[in-house]
Order: C-alpha cells, then sequence, then structure tokens
C-alpha cells in the first residue's frame, strides 16, 4: 500500500494561521503543522474565546464552547417574561440576559400572584417547569406573610416563649411556622391560665370549628386544678388501701373508672 502524505496545514488551510496561538503553544510553529497531528494546540475561536484542539478538528470548524453557546436557550431569547421577574435589587448585580436553561444555581424573582410583592428563590430549571412562588405555595413560611401569626388570631392561646425552645436551647420564633405545622408547642390558655400542649393545625382547625380547651371544657385533666382530688378532696378518703397500688393518681380525671373507693 502506497504511503500517503501528510499535508501540512499551511498548505491545504493557510487561513487557520491567523487563528494558531503560537504564544501559548510553545516550541510549536504553524508552518510544522501537519492536518493529521498527535498534540492538541491552542487557538483563537473566532466566537472570542482560546481552545486546546487538534489541527484536525479545527480545519473542521469544531468548538466544544460554540456548540455549548448555540444549543443554550437564554431566557433573554426565548423566556422573556422571566426576565420581567427577575429581581436584579437582590440578585447582587447578576444580568438576567446571561442566563439560561441550565444555568446553576438559585436566583431571586418577584412573585406575580400576590399583592403584597415579595422575591423568592428558585432555579431556571425550576421556573421553567412552570413552579412559582414557594410562599404563595406554602412551601417555605415569609414571616409577616404566609406565617399563621399573619393569617390567623388564636384568641384564647398565648404562645409560651420560654418553653418553646430548639434542640440548641434557642428559642422558636413563632412567626417562621405556617397554620398547617403538626409540631406540638407549649402555649397558656387564656381561658383557664394553664400550661397547653398542641399543634399550631390542631389550635388553629379547633378555633376554626369552634372547640375550645379540652382541659376548660373537663376533658383532660390537670393536677392540683380540675383532677378528680382536686374537684371532689373526701374521694381520697374513700381510696380502697390495697387495690389502687401501682396506680398513678396524680391528674386523674373525675370519670376515671380504673380506681376503687370504699
Amino acid at each position: 500500500m502506497p504511503l500517503v502524505a501528510k499535508k501540512l496545514l499551511r498548505d491545504s488551510h493557510p487561513s487557520l494561521r491567523t487563528q494558531f496561538n503560537e504564544e501559548l503553544s510553545v516550541g510549536i510553529s504553524f508552518d510544522d503543522l501537519f492536518v493529521i497531528f498527535d498534540s492538541k494546540v491552542f487557538w483563537d475561536c473566532p466566537g472570542g474565546h482560546t481552545i486546546l484542539q487538534k489541527p484536525r478538528l479545527r480545519t473542521q470548524g469544531k468548538c466544544a464552547v460554540c456548540a455549548i453557546d448555540t444549543s443554550r436557550k437564554y431566557l433573554a431569547d426565548h423566556h422573556k417574561h422571566l426576565v420581567l421577574e427577575f429581581d436584579s435589587e437582590s440578585n447582587d448585580g447578576v444580568d438576567p440576559k446571561t442566563l439560561y436553561s441550565r444555568s446553576p444555581g438559585k436566583f431571586y424573582w418577584l412573585c406575580q400572584k400576590s399583592d403584597n410583592r415579595h422575591s423568592y428563590s428558585a432555579t431556571v430549571k425550576s421556573r421553567l417547569m412552570g413552579h412559582a412562588c414557594s410562599y404563595c405555595a406554602g412551601i417555605e413560611i415569609l414571616p409577616g406573610f404566609n406565617d399563621w401569626m399573619s393569617l390567623e388570631t388564636l384568641e384564647s392561646l398565648a404562645w409560651n416563649y420560654e418553653k418553646n425552645v430548639d434542640d440548641n436551647g434557642n428559642q422558636v420564633d413563632p412567626r417562621t411556622l405556617g397554620v398547617d405545622n403538626r409540631v406540638q408547642f407549649h402555649w397558656t390558655c387564656m381561658t383557664g391560665n394553664h400550661d397547653r400542649e398542641i399543634s399550631i393545625s390542631s389550635a388553629v382547625q379547633g378555633q376554626r370549628l369552634g372547640k375550645g380547651c379540652r382541659t376548660c371544657s373537663g376533658y383532660k385533666a390537670i393536677p392540683g386544678k380540675n383532677d378528680a382530688f382536686s374537684l371532689f378532696p373526701e374521694l381520697r378518703k374513700r381510696l380502697h388501701s390495697k387495690l389502687n397500688i401501682g396506680l398513678n393518681l396524680d391528674g386523674l380525671h373525675p370519670g376515671n373508672r380504673d380506681i376503687e373507693i370504699v
């Protein structure tokens, strides 16, 4: 088989001389390059960036950087309504015209659903999927907007700041919690002036249904307040001396049928 003569780049593609970056391609001259060259050299792409590429690919006009740029769908070209919702003030000088469908990170957007104007954070991909304000959707809580204290007034309950603490001993801010929160918290019952444990969700739902405090209504007993022996002190004298051994008599409900009296 006859040998195929190697083509010098200067002969087959002389126009690439202006793109060859001799300064970065140390020790290599354009005149010595063959079309089929084993090593990569530096080129100044007409697109305005420097690339490291083999001569053969350069003769085909291929550029990985340019290929990425052409595949990107920029918001300014394809989703102009998102550019209008972009919160430039909160995004530290980020130009929305540089954002495309797969731009990494979260950005701030102006909510269009509420009269109470506010910003929320979301990725570009999330916005393109149709996801809007996380606060209006109830996914996140924005104090002063969708926290339970801004939406509801629990007239019969007062938040117990002293007892409501997290695992680190810090007080829990009630303004960071929503109306659907199901965690049990400490409250002060304003009707009977006693401690009460109930979730925000149950408290809100109970108020909407007109339900009152279980303790004040007699459904739950508090030691020293409305337990059986506080309401009827003479019952303690009538307790059976043997049959009630092992039973917890503190906070005993007046309707309890487990104790034996004589």
